[in-house]
């Protein structure tokens, strides 16, 4: 349907513009250059689409000559595990994440193969409402060495919940396993705590260079970090 907006600038009135409405989905991924050759990606959630996503994103950057990468996975709520082991696959080799049920052995699930490993300087950037999936990447990362996190300490949701069908049409969620890092830590109402701790003043921009300062503190950690394979946790 076409609705008709009126405004005013100042003291201006204008005449009415005509808009039509439409259900518009973001992209869970997106990516752009930074200064000095950073590829900046957001990852705002783990859908099925993600690792596609990311797939595309990561070949333009690499494709815009790329020389390092922040990851954000802040405000990052999570979604599909399988999801995330798709997108930990470009930085982690071996065990991405283990999940562990009341009984029986843990169940340990590996980097994807066929994905070509990122090889290039990293950092992650977290805060309080990185949860779930995005905390299955980021821990990944963190416990492999291969980048290092900056933010906040994350939100402590490491639990596995499964959907079943009630009789009367109805559903129940259930948790049915608790997630593990690679290095076997148990985050659930814990988090992870970033390997550089930078606070987020109030007015901050997220994602804009001098205005974000955890952004600006992860650029110069990778401005440090030219000319080796990773950055490592300083």
């Amino acid at each position: 349907t076409t609705v008709r907006i009126g405004f005013a600038r100042g003291e201006t009135a204008h005449d009415p513009v005509a808009l039509v409405r439409k259900i518009v989905t973001p992209l869970d991924v997106t990516g752009r250059m930074l200064p000095n050759a950073v590829g900046y990606v957001r990852i705002r959630s783990f859908g099925a689409q993600s690792a596609q996503q990311l797939d595309a994103v990561l070949a333009k950057l690499r494709a815009a000559s790329a020389r390092a990468y922040a990851i954000d996975l802040r405000a990052d709520g999570g979604g599909y595990r399988d999801a995330a082991i798709a997108i930990a696959s470009h930085f982690v080799r071996g065990t991405i994440v283990t999940t562990q049920e009341r009984t029986g052995k843990p169940a340990a699930f590996g980097a994807k193969p066929g994905i070509a490993p990122l090889d290039a300087p990293l950092v992650v950037l977290v805060d309080g409402d990185t949860a779930s999936a995005a905390e299955i990447v980021a821990a990944a990362i963190q416990d492999d060495k291969a980048g290092t996190l900056v933010g906040t300490r994350t939100f402590g949701k490491g639990l596995v919940q499964e959907t079943f069908a009630l009789p009367d049409g109805g559903a129940i969620k259930m948790t049915t396993a608790r997630y593990l890092t690679p290095a076997g830590r148990d985050i659930d109402t814990v988090g992870i705590t970033p390997d550089v701790v930078v606070a987020q003043p109030p007015g901050a921009h997220p994602g804009e260079p001098g205005h974000d300062p955890q952004l600006d503190r992860a650029l110069e950690l990778l401005r440090d970090a030219s000319g080796t394979s990773t950055a490592k946790p300083g």
